[in-house]
C-alpha cells in the first residue's frame, strides 16, 4: 500500500524533525515532571521512594546533603532546565527535606563559606574563589 508508505515515510520526518529541534525531550521532560507531579499530589510517591532509598533520605537528612542538592537545584534553575529540576524535586522529596531554591539558599551558602557570591548572573558554582 502506498499510502500507508507514506505515511510511515511522513510519521518519521516528522519525528526526526521535532527530535532534532529538541521537542520531543521537552516532551518526555515534562510528562515525566506531570507523571512524578500527580503520584505526589496522592503523597504515595513520597512515602515509597523514602521506603525504596534510604541512602538518599540519609543524605538529604545532613546538612552537606541539603548543600549539594541546593547547588544541583541552582544548576537546574540556572540554566531554565525547569521540567528536570520539577522530576527532581519529586522524586528526591527536596521540598520535604528542606533544600530551598538557589535565591532563597545564596546568604546561607555564604554564610558556610561553602560558595562565594559575587555576580548574580553566574550561578554560585561557577564563580571562582
Amino acid at each position: 500500500m502506498e499510502l500507508d508508505r507514506e505515511d510511515h515515510e511522513l510519521r518519521d520526518l516528522v519525528s526526526q524533525t521535532l527530535e532534532n529541534k529538541g521537542v520531543l525531550g521537552d516532551i518526555r521532560a515534562q510528562l515525566r515532571a506531570s507523571i512524578f507531579l500527580a503520584l505526589d499530589d496522592e503523597e504515595k510517591l513520597t512515602s515509597y521512594l523514602k521506603t525504596k532509598n534510604n541512602k538518599l533520605t540519609s543524605f538529604l537528612e545532613s546538612s552537606n546533603g541539603r548543600q549539594a542538592f541546593t547547588l544541583i537545584v541552582e544548576l537546574l534553575e540556572h540554566f531554565n532546565l525547569k521540567h528536570s529540576l520539577a522530576v527532581l524535586t519529586q522524586e528526591a522529596g527536596l521540598a520535604a527535606a528542606g533544600v530551598t531554591t538557589s535565591r532563597d539558599s545564596s546568604d546561607n551558602l555564604n554564610d558556610k563559606k561553602c560558595v562565594k557570591i559575587s555576580d548574580a548572573n553566574r550561578p554560585q558554582w561557577s564563580q571562582s574563589s
